[in-house]
C-alpha cells in the first residue's frame, strides 16, 4: 500500500516539527549547537532556508523545546520535500572543537496544485543524524530512569505499546499525556501589529487527572473513558482505543480541546490528524497551580490520532459514513 504523505499547496505555508534524533535514537530537543537546514523539491529554483545561530533563528523557533519550522513565502516547486540538515556538534576531539554532521533525506510532505489537505495541527518530521549528542539536558532524576529511551508501537490490534518505559516507571514518574492548542490572550497583544502576542500555539497537559493514562507490564496504554465528559467520574473505566483521546460519544463528535466537528453531520467529515505527546514527570509537586510543559517531562514520545471518515454511495449519493480512528507513528 502506498505510504501517505502530508500535502501542502504551493501557495501554503508549511508548518512542520523538526524532530532531531542522534545516533542512539535520543531526542535533541531544541539544540544548543548552531545547525542550518536547507528545504527543496526537484525542480525548485532555489533552497529555502532554516537555521538557527548564537541564540538567532531564522524561519524556525523554539516551541516548548521543540524545532518549530513555518516557511511562509517558500516558493518551492510541486513535488516531494527533501530536507538537508547540517549540524555543528561540539565535540573536542575534532578541531575547534565542532563536528560537522550532515543528513540529507526526501520526507514525508509533498508540495501539490492541487487541493491539499487539512492541518489542524504542525505535521511532524524526524531526521537522524549519523553522530551521538552528548550535549541532551533532562531534569535531575534517577540514572537508571534518563537512561531510559521509550518507544511506542502500533499492534495489529490497534493498541498502542510502549517500549522501554518500565526505569521511568520504576522510579516514580507518571505518564501523562500533552496536546497542542491554541492559547488567545489579547490583553498581551496590540491587535493587527504584533498579531503572535495574541494566539500561540502551545504544548498543554490533557487533563488534570493523575491516571488519565496507564501503562501495564506488557506495555499497553489505556486511557480514561471520560477524558471528553463534562463531568468525569472518579470510576471511570479504561480502554485500549485511541477513540477515548478523540471521540465524545453524547453528542457525537469529534473533541481536540474544542469541537471540531460533529459526526452525524457527513458534510463536515474529513480526515484530520491530531498530534499527542506521551510524557513522564515527577508529579510530586503537581497541584491546581502547576502548568505542566514538555521541559518538565524527564522522557517525551510523540504519535498521533487520525479520524478518517469512509462513505458509501448508491447511484453516486453518500448514503453512510463510517469513521474509524487508529493510532499513527510518524
Amino acid at each position: 500500500m502506498e505510504h501517505l504523505h502530508e500535502k501542502f499547496h504551493y501557495n501554503e505555508a508549511l508548518d512542520f516539527y523538526l524532530t532531531l534524533l542522534d545516533a542512539g535514537g535520543h531526542r535533541a530537543g531544541w539544540p544548543d549547537f548552531s545547525w542550518h537546514a536547507q528545504l527543496w523539491t526537484e525542480g525548485s529554483a532555489a533552497p529555502f532556508n532554516v537555521y538557527s545561530r548564537e541564540g538567532h533563528s531564522v524561519n524556525c523557533h523554539n516551541d516548548a523545546g521543540r524545532i518549530h519550522i513555518i516557511a511562509a513565502d517558500h516558493r518551492l516547486a510541486i513535488g516531494r520535500l527533501h530536507i538537508r540538515l547540517t549540524a555543528d556538534v561540539p565535540d573536542k576531539h575534532f578541531p575547534g572543537g565542532i563536528r560537522k554532521a550532515v543528513v540529507s533525506e526526501a520526507v514525508d510532505i509533498d508540495i501539490t496544485d492541487r487541493t491539499a489537505g487539512i492541518h489542524i495541527m504542525p505535521v511532524e518530521i524526524t531526521l537522524r543524524l549519523p553522530v551521538e549528542i552528548n550535549t541532551l539536558q533532562q531534569p535531575s532524576i534517577p540514572s537508571t530512569a534518563t537512561a531510559a529511551t521509550p518507544v511506542l508501537t502500533v499492534a495489529d490490534n490497534g493498541e498502542l505499546i510502549a517500549h522501554g518505559v518500565q526505569p521511568l516507571l520504576d522510579a516514580g514518574l507518571t505518564p501523562v499525556l500533552f496536546r497542542c492548542l491554541w492559547r488567545s490572550n489579547e490583553l498581551t497583544g496590540d491587535g493587527e501589529e504584533h498579531p503572535e502576542r495574541c494566539r500561540e500555539k502551545r504544548w498543554t497537559r490533557f487533563t488534570r487527572f493523575g491516571d488519565a493514562v496507564a501503562i501495564d507490564a506488557y506495555g499497553v496504554l489505556s486511557f480514561r473513558t471520560d477524558l471528553l465528559a463534562q463531568y468525569h467520574n472518579d470510576h471511570a473505566e479504561r480502554s485500549t482505543s485511541a477513540s477515548a483521546l478523540l471521540l465524545r460519544e453524547e453528542p457525537a463528535a469529534v473533541v481536540y480541546g474544542r469541537r471540531i466537528l460533529d459526526i452525524d453531520d457527513m458534510r463536515a467529515l474529513r480526515m484530520l490528524c491530531f498530534p499527542f505527546v506521551l510524557g513522564f514527570i515527577d508529579a510530586s509537586d503537581d497541584g491546581p497551580a502547576r502548568r505542566w510543559t514538555l521541559a518538565d517531562c524527564v522522557a517525551t514520545v510523540p504519535f498521533r490520532v487520525r479520524f478518517t471518515p469512509v462513505f458509501h454511495y448508491e447511484k453516486d449519493e453518500v448514503t453512510r459514513a463510517e469513521c474509524f480512528v487508529g493510532f499513527e507513528l510518524k
